[in-house]
């Protein structure tokens, strides 16, 4: 890695959650601006009614920790 990335690396890293999940975004688009608006609407919404049924208590949710340890047991 350059040191020029490596400094934005750097920089990224204070950046909150969100800011990094936007600015992935953004470079994402760099690769293909011709992005199909048509799925990704229906990844905002599909989000949204997850959001939404998570907050009703609808769903059930995982911790990370056991997502993680599921991924590692299918790996073996």
């Amino acid at each position: 890695m350059t040191q020029s990335a490596q400094k934005i690396l750097e920089e990224i890293k204070s950046l909150s959650p969100i800011e990094r999940v936007e600015l992935i975004d953004k470079i994402y688009q760099t690769f293909d601006p011709e992005i199909d608006r048509e799925v990704e609407s229906a990844w905002i919404e599909e989000s949204e009614r997850r959001i939404s049924e998570y907050k009703k208590g609808a769903i059930k949710t995982v911790s990370a920790e056991e997502v993680f340890e599921r991924i590692k047991k299918e790996e073996l």
